[in-house]
């Protein structure tokens, strides 16, 4: 048989019966025994024996080993169960017996290896059974047994009916005040008031005092005159500058600037100043953005003498 856990299914049921008993105190005598299993204890379809040992204990755990017995049992791999007669290879006698016993069992395997199942099944109907076949023998009464263990917590009842209210409280202090919340959302503007009536006029003012006429300034030079001064003509360039000026205490009296071939330049101007000695001009492109000219320059009229 190869070696296999077990796994018990927790149902173990017992028959007891007395019609094997004979008279007398000591008469020997057999009790039914069934116990389940979830998992079989071969794997041979063919039934095959298997050595199986009972014991009879006082506690549950631990305790006093009270009987025992080894048999062999024809199981196979389709069997759930074991059933045999306790005492039938080993007999009962009331002196093994107490008022509560538990049945340990253990399997021998074919390597030799014994291995003991869990758990131990209450007998305590066993007694009761044996003890019936000498009805006229009354014994003593024997001392009261440990307390076995306690059960599994039975499932929660339902729910009682909901009791009546009862009678409000009285009210409690007053708590702290809470901390200020966060400001909320500026509101929408409200629509605009209507206008006020316009004011009355205010009295006009006192009419401030007329200030004194200022000297009259020297006549300046006419440019004409400027230019009917005789001397000859001559140019002057400047490159990179948006400004030429002519000789000391010459004329200008035109000028221009070159800005390239795909653009033009913007005319010129004498500055400010009576006589005029410098002509300025700025150059553009066809978007208008100014920009300095490659030269300017100007025509200038000697002079020798002045007006």
């Amino acid at each position: 048989m190869k070696k296999r856990g077990l796994v018990l299914s927790g149902l173990f049921f017992f028959l007891f019966a007395g019609a094997a008993l004979g008279a007398g105190s000591s008469a020997p005598g057999t009790v039914y025994y069934k116990k389940t299993f979830t998992r079989a204890l071969t794997e041979s379809r063919k039934p095959v024996p298997i050595s199986v040992t009972f014991s009879l204990y006082d506690a549950v755990q631990g305790g006093n080993q009270l009987w025992t017995e080894t048999k062999q049992i024809d199981v196979n791999s389709r069997a759930r169960a074991i059933s045999t007669n306790l005492g039938d290879t080993n007999p009962l006698s009331l002196q093994d017996l107490n008022p509560e016993m538990w049945v340990q069992v253990s399997v021998t395997e074919s390597n030799g290896t014994t291995k003991v199942l869990a758990g131990r099944d209450m007998l305590a109907g066993a007694p009761y059974a044996l003890f019936s076949t000498n009805p006229t023998s009354v014994g003593p009464t024997g001392p009261q047994g440990p307390t076995g263990p306690r059960g599994l917590t039975g499932p929660t009842g339902p729910a009682g009916a909901t009791g009546a209210t009862g009678a409000t409280g009285a009210t409690g202090a007053t708590g702290a005040t809470g901390a200020q919340g966060i400001p909320g959302a500026t509101g929408a503007t409200g629509a605009q008031g209507i206008p006020g009536a316009i004011g009355a006029t205010g009295a006009q003012g006192i009419q401030g005092a007329t200030g004194a006429t200022g000297a009259a300034g020297p006549t300046g030079a006419s440019a004409a005159s400027w230019l009917a001064k005789s001397g000859s003509v001559y140019v002057n360039t400047c490159p990179n500058t948006d400004g030429c000026s002519c000789n000391s205490g010459d004329l200008a009296i035109s000028g221009g600037a070159n800005c390239g071939y795909t653009y033009r330049y913007i005319i010129g101007s004498y500055p400010l100043g009576i006589p005029p000695t410098m002509w300025t001009a700025d150059c553009a492109d066809t978007s208008g953005n100014p920009y300095m000219p490659v030269n300017t320059y100007v025509e200038c009229l000697a002079t020798s003498t002045a007006p």
